[in-house]
């Protein structure tokens, strides 16, 4: 979920092995401005919301690959509000690649975002693309098969 400027867990399953430096959980909090979820989510909202979030942000650069540019970023959720999943390549942590999805109810209403991450040196773009967000997408049609 987003609250203000980050991506709040509200529901988390681990792989066996550790993908992140820091441990995730639910409650985690995150900058959403560096994860897939969070550019998801930002992409959700409308221009005006966007612009106040964005204009709050201090963009740190958490890895060499991190978009420390407002206008980079805003172009970044553009692009995922336009494809309907948004990457995050190594921006919050060295290796980590991720992509996510939105997760809407039966009357469009936005609920959440969910993202699958893994390790960049064994999964490039091509395959998170091709192979990984189609599994998003299947499971995203599973939870609204499951929700009034």
């Amino acid at each position: 979920m987003l609250d203000g400027n980050e991506v709040i867990y509200v529901a988390r399953s681990a792989a066996k092995h550790r993908l992140m430096a820091i441990t995730l959980s639910v409650g985690t909090r995150l900058p959403a401005a560096h994860t897939s979820m969070g550019r998801m989510l930002l992409a959700q909202l409308s221009d005006t919301d966007l612009e106040h979030v964005l204009s709050s942000l201090v963009l740190e650069p958490y890895t060499d690959k991190t978009v420390t540019d407002v206008h980079e970023l805003r172009s970044q959720i553009s692009k995922a509000r336009q494809q309907g999943y948004a990457i995050s390549d190594q921006e919050l942590d060295s290796g980590l690649r991720s992509i996510a999805v939105p997760v809407y109810d039966a009357k469009q209403h936005l609920m959440g975002a969910i993202n699958i991450s893994t390790n960049a040196a064994r999964v490039d773009l091509d395959t998170l693309i091709n192979v990984y967000l189609p599994v998003l997408q299947k499971k995203v049609a599973q939870i609204r098969s499951h929700i009034n």
